[in-house]
């Protein structure tokens, strides 16, 4: 089946942790880049851009010859960027893949692309999970749990720990990690829509879509890539790709 599929990297310049990242350096190259060179592996996409809001990153993709777009510096989230695109780069379908994660597989983004029976609902939207590891990374509210049933469709998600401990204290937690895939009806959804009030008081973008009764999709992946969104998390980075490339 031919499908027009688009890779949408939103690079915010200005991180209240971490301002700058999308251009912080990583063995020699941007973190953006890094990123990007990860969604070039994957045959299935018809193309790759980046969603910025600071000039500085157009430049740097410029260099590199990075398809960019700027948008907005009001723009709120990811999607909301995604959605920018989707304006100007017509596409079946958009998958976004945050540009602070420089070691994304790249099997992960082709997860959430959805199969030929998905294809026949015409809001589609999918996100990638994984199960966490670290017990510490249950209570971290920087980490968004969620719930599913036996179909993988997300029944609640949380910045707080679900389900609760009560009736058994053996089971997974899962986290949602910085991938989704939207058909362009539910990219334009979500463009359009006002925020849900779960949503504001979570700040969790898939409540848009859960809160008015449209399936979440989840695809359980392996993962250990890292969000890099504190200096730490940078220099874990960079170490990782220091061991990668022998430096």
């Amino acid at each position: 089946m031919n499908r027009r599929i688009v890779i949408v990297i939103p690079a915010r310049y200005n991180s209240s942790r971490l301002p700058g990242k999308p251009l912080m350096d990583i063995c020699g190259h941007t973190m953006l880049w890094w990123v990007y060179s990860q969604c070039r592996k994957i045959n299935a996409v018809s193309s790759i851009i980046v969603a910025t809001d600071d000039e500085r990153v157009v430049k740097e993709c410029n260099i590199n010859k990075i398809p960019v777009l700027l948008t907005s510096v009001d723009i709120p989230t990811p999607n909301d960027r995604a959605y920018e695109v989707s304006k100007s780069i017509d596409a079946e379908y958009y998958v976004v893949v945050n540009g602070d994660e420089p070691l994304i597989p790249s099997y992960l983004i082709e997860s959430v692309i959805p199969t030929e029976v998905e294809t026949q609902s015409e809001m589609f939207c999918a996100y990638a999970i994984s199960e966490i590891k670290d017990t510490a990374e249950v209570i971290d509210c920087s980490n968004t749990k969620v719930v599913f049933n036996e179909n993988n469709e997300a029944l609640w998600i949380s910045r707080s720990p679900i389900p609760y401990p009560k009736g058994r204290l053996s089971f997974p937690y899962y986290k949602m990690l910085g991938i989704a895939c939207f058909s362009k009806a539910a990219l334009q959804f979500y463009g359009k829509t006002q925020r849900s009030m779960l949503e504001q008081i979570e700040e969790i973008d898939p409540y848009r879509f859960l809160e008015n009764g449209i399936k979440v999709h989840v695809r359980i992946c392996e993962s250990e890539s890292i969000s890099v969104d504190t200096y730490k998390d940078l220099e874990k980075v960079r170490a990782i790709y220091k061991e990668k490339c022998n430096l």
